[in-house]
């Protein structure tokens, strides 16, 4: 019985060790460096991708958002966010050059997304209302099915 304790103390002392080995370290490296740091509370990762062997292939894949997306009747994303506030996208091309743009007046963002690149753009939602975001590079057979919604509340 005294030898079960001793081994079951034993056991306690090395979780113990090993946390404080592996774990606490990487607490302080986190809370020391931020490895978030830079990333919006509003965050989006977007790949843009256009399969020359679909016709209806081209699309916006959301990797990665801390909004709300949901998807419309034929899958294209539509994301939500507040009035007021900043959208940070991360965009990607998988296959070629592709361009994100807003269709709607008075929007000046226009970007090309090259292949092997990542392109930050921010969006600050200042009206209520949707706005749509389409490819502005002609890509192929599929581009104009490239459509995405935001929609601020």
């Amino acid at each position: 019985m005294n030898n079960r304790k001793w081994l079951f103390a034993e056991v306690v002392a090395w979780i113990l060790f090993l946390i404080a080995i592996f774990g606490i370290p990487f607490l302080a490296i986190q809370f020391r460096y931020n490895l978030n740091a830079g990333v919006s509370d509003n965050f989006v990762d977007i790949s843009a991708r256009n399969d020359e062997e679909d016709k209806n292939s081209g699309e916006w894949i959301i990797n990665k958002s801390t909004l709300p997306v949901g998807y419309d009747e034929i899958n294209n994303p539509i994301i939500y966010v507040k009035k007021g506030e900043t959208i940070k996208f991360s965009l990607n091309a998988m296959d070629q050059v592709h361009g994100f743009a807003f269709s709607e007046p008075g929007i000046e963002i226009d970007r090309e997304i090259i292949p092997g690149k990542a392109e930050i753009v921010e969006f600050y939602a200042d009206k209520s209302g949707e706005y749509k975001i389409i490819c502005s590079i002609n890509c192929g057979l599929g581009h104009h099915g490239m459509l995405m919604k935001i929609i601020v509340l």
